[in-house]
């Protein structure tokens, strides 16, 4: 079993010792676990490593399942339960609900939030791909140089991600948060039977519970974004579809775009650079066209002191539009 779910890390140098890294078996996983709780044991961490591989298998419609399957055996066979609790001490029993908690949930961040369509270009996205990409838009304003680095060096960027969301179809964000709100109602169901069998030393699934919010909190973003709204893999072709003459992939009317306010011009801006990021990466347009969207909440004072670095140039520049420069305000 151990060595079914062991996979190596491939950011670890292996030295002259070089070998095929191992990869975890998750469906002899599932397979053997499957085979303990139904002919040996109700053993509750094999329940917690049956868990994981269906989350690894299928998602989080198999994380679902799996805590629809805790929750059973909690419920069902609590005082046959393994691990046992020996005089009252229930340490041992509760272990891997407290692992799941601590080491699951940081697996639910790797599970892919973008299943991109129709692009061989695009890749898909996890929620930590998401973080790091938030972390690198924030070093963009602090450090340019270390973000341009970042970038060039095959970061995630935010370009990238909502660029791989734009080719994922709604129905995938529809079945995601059809299954991230299972999720999210077996575990509090969990808590509370846990609460009620454990008491006052029931384990806890506060970050188990916290980081599935915020990842459905994410996914109904984007599919509130989807719902309403013409994408390349969910339009279909119709009479008011115009087609391309460079080739002859179907193409949204200009005239279909309403510009309500400044926000939704920014938007579509946003929206034009990450379609030419997909199929345009070498192209230095989209990056051109994301710059200039970051630079849309600045003054012009925050603009110049980013673009000019000398400072005396700055303050000729300063004086020459009559504006007071930054030691001054």
């Amino acid at each position: 079993m151990q060595d079914a779910r062991r996979s190596d890390d491939p950011s670890i140098p292996q030295g002259i010792w070089e070998r095929d890294l191992k990869k975890a078996d998750w469906k002899n996983v599932r397979k053997l676990c499957w085979e303990i709780l139904e002919t040996r044991s109700k053993d509750l961490q094999i329940a917690v490593w049956l868990t994981e591989s269906l989350l690894h298998l299928h998602a989080f419609a198999g994380l679902a399942q799996g805590l629809k399957l805790l929750m059973g055996l909690c419920e069902q066979f609590w005082d046959s339960l393994y691990p046992e609790i020996s005089e009252e001490d229930i340490e041992a029993r509760i272990s891997p609900i407290i692992w799941m908690n601590e080491k699951l949930s940081l697996k639910l961040k790797l599970i892919s939030l973008t299943m991109p369509q129709k692009t061989p270009d695009a890749v898909s996205y996890s929620f930590a791909d998401w973080e790091n990409a938030e972390k690198l838009e924030k070093l963009a304003s602090k450090d340019k140089k270390l973000y341009d680095r970042a970038v060039s060096d095959g970061k995630v960027t935010r370009a990238k991600f909502l660029g791989s969301v734009m080719f994922t179809p709604a129905e995938f964000y529809r079945k995601q948060s059809e299954a991230l709100s299972s999720c999210l109602s077996f575990s509090d169901a969990l808590c509370r039977l846990l609460d009620a069998r454990c008491g006052k030393q029931s384990p806890s699934l506060k970050q188990f519970i916290d980081i599935l919010s915020d990842i459905r909190t994410l996914s109904d973003m984007f599919l509130e974004e989807k719902n309403g709204k013409e994408t390349p893999e969910d339009t279909a072709f119709s009479e008011d579809t115009e087609i391309s003459e460079e080739n002859d992939a179907p193409k949204a009317k200009i005239s279909s775009v309403t510009i309500r306010n400044r926000a939704d011009a920014y938007r579509i801006l946003s929206a034009v650079a990450d379609y030419l990021l997909i199929h345009e990466p070498h192209s230095p347009t989209p990056y051109l066209v994301n710059r200039a969207v970051s630079w849309g909440n600045m003054t012009l004072t925050e603009l110049l002191q980013e673009l000019v670095q000398e400072e005396s140039k700055l303050r000729q520049i300063f004086q020459l539009l009559g504006l007071k420069g930054p030691s001054t305000q």
